[in-house]
């Protein structure tokens, strides 16, 4: 804030705008010189790109439509219609209209802040302090979970990394108007296996990550703002279905490496105990043979390993519950931190919606043995029962 003193600072003359201007000098302790302007808001825009006033002080949604960088908050308001003395008979009507939308969405004010405003405020540029780290650190190195998709994953043939993350790459590389964002996928075999190199300075953070904020203490980690969501589910053995419950104790089968999951269980339900094995095919193993009750996975996930669940006999409930996931940075990576959280809230969530559903999604050949497989599924239409496989009709 030192360096607003001495500066010309323009103002509309005898707008709300100014009062809470000169209100904001006085509380900060500043040494500016006012200038009360009495053009429209384009010459006085005009004004600050030619370097006659070195800031000016305007409505937050301006910042999107000039040239203009926004730099600081000084003061809100409220919006409220204006009415004519002649027409004061719509005062009532305006009043219960408003109180009906309140009661019927508690959070419509920030729904239009979010819709019409957020997209060209402050957070939409990176600060002075936010340009030099990007000038002077290079790509942003993201470490994620290897054959993981619809996250991320690295292609057998080409090497390289695809998945919903390298999709919100692209999408969030342009997103702030002032500077550009280079990201660079860096897969590992495990979430945990990422945490362990962004610890050791090889990573400036790590996706896809669900922590609570206590998780995240304790690893030494921020979480950004949510960036993908999920909805969970368990895969049980179909004849125990009519007696599963997720209100019981029930021990469940987790990938080792997997951090999310005990996470989401010890969120959600913190009773069952759970086993780690080391791949997801182990973990339906492990709930045919009778060893745990149940395996989680991801709502995203449940098309790439569907032929797992046919193969031993697994059906799918929904928890009810869904994961967020974000970006983990270290703790003193304040700079990151808040690049990051600006990138994900000018980022679409139907654009990440529709690439994670489009990841989600394999064309796999259907195989000899899968199709016998599904013949002979007591529950399949084509069992026996019904026509035989090798009929010559």
């Amino acid at each position: 804030l030192a360096s607003f003193n001495g500066k010309k600072i323009g103002v509309s003359k005898d707008s709300f705008q100014e009062g809470l201007f000169r209100d904001w000098v006085a509380q900060m302790g500043l040494d500016v010189e006012i200038v009360e302007l009495m053009t429209g808001e384009s010459e006085n825009v005009a004004l600050t790109d030619s370097g006659e006033l070195d800031a000016y002080v305007s409505i937050d949604t301006y910042g999107g439509v000039h040239s203009l960088v926004p730099v600081v908050r000084i003061g809100s308001s409220d919006y409220f219609f204006t009415l004519s003395n002649n027409r004061r008979d719509l005062l009532p009507q305006l009043e219960s209209a408003l109180e009906q939308i309140y009661n019927e969405s508690r959070y419509y004010n920030q729904f239009l802040q979010e819709k019409y405003l957020d997209s060209l405020s402050i957070s939409f540029y990176c600060t002075r302090e936010e340009l030099d780290w990007l000038s002077g650190h290079g790509k942003i190195r993201v470490g994620c979970e290897d054959d993981y998709l619809p996250f991320c994953a690295r292609d057998a043939e080409t090497g390289e990394v695809t998945g919903a993350l390298q999709d919100f790459f692209h999408l969030a590389g342009n997103v702030v108007s002032n500077a550009e964002l280079p990201f660079e996928a860096v897969p590992f075999p495990t979430i945990t296996d990422a945490m362990n190199a962004l610890h050791r300075g090889e990573l400036d953070c790590i996706f896809p990550v669900a922590m609570d904020t206590y998780d995240a203490e304790e690893y030494g980690v921020l979480n950004t703002t949510t960036c993908m969501r999920a909805e969970m589910y368990v895969s049980v053995r179909s004849a125990a279905q009519r007696d599963f419950s997720l209100e019981n104790e029930l021990t469940v089968a987790i990938e080792a490496g997997d951090v999310n999951y005990t996470t989401f269980l010890m969120d959600y339900f913190p009773n069952w105990k759970y086993v780690y094995y080391e791949t997801k095919e182990a973990c339906c193993q492990a709930v045919y043979r009778g060893h745990a009750d149940c395996v989680l996975t991801c709502n995203y996930r449940l098309n790439l390993n569907a032929d797992l669940f046919e193969k031993y006999g697994l059906t799918t409930i929904s928890t009810g519950r869904a994961v967020s996931y974000s970006f983990a940075v270290d703790r003193h990576s304040e700079r990151l931190y808040s690049i990051l959280n600006k990138a994900i809230n000018f980022v679409r969530d139907s654009s990440i919606d529709a690439s994670l559903a489009a990841y989600s999604y394999v064309d796999k050949d259907f195989s000899l043995q899968a199709f016998l497989r599904r013949i002979y599924s007591p529950s399949s239409a084509y069992s026996p029962r019904f026509c035989s496989p090798f009929s010559r009709s």
